[in-house]
């Protein structure tokens, strides 16, 4: 993963302007491939970022993602993340990586690709441009 290792560099002890909480339930390896797109636009825009994956999971499952999340959290110092057995739904998914987003915008996706990763940025434009408290997206 390339782009993530050229990430480590561009990552300073600056404030973080944005925290991306990505929602992994049940995303497994396909997890990976989205994180990748995601770290792409974040660097190509140039913004000192950091990513909360969130992989939290029901007992007694085979869900992968919680393994994918521990090994990109070890391989880059701009992941934090969640991974606990499940009390709730996706609010409560949303709510644990919330908790520990250090950000001074928070932007949350899927990390299942329903919503492409260059939405992100787009979003966060919008927000600090428009100096919004609050931008929320849609499928169309």
């Amino acid at each position: 993963m390339s782009n993530m290792q050229e990430s480590i560099a561009t990552q300073s002890q600056n404030e973080i302007e944005l925290s991306v909480v990505v929602l992994g339930y049940r995303a497994g390896e396909d997890l990976r491939t989205f994180v990748d797109k995601l770290v792409y636009s974040l660097n190509k825009d140039n913004i000192n970022y950091q990513l909360v994956l969130v992989g939290n999971y029901w007992a007694n499952t085979d869900d992968k993602t919680p393994d994918v999340i521990r090994d990109l959290a070890q391989k880059n110092n701009f992941v934090k993340s969640v991974i606990k057995e499940k009390e709730g739904n996706m609010g409560w998914d949303m709510r644990s990586g919330l908790k520990v987003a250090d950000g001074k915008y928070i932007a949350i996706i899927d990390g299942d690709g329903q919503m492409p990763a260059e939405d992100v940025i787009r979003v966060y434009k919008k927000i600090k441009d428009s100096e919004f408290d609050l931008v929320k997206t849609c499928r169309s």
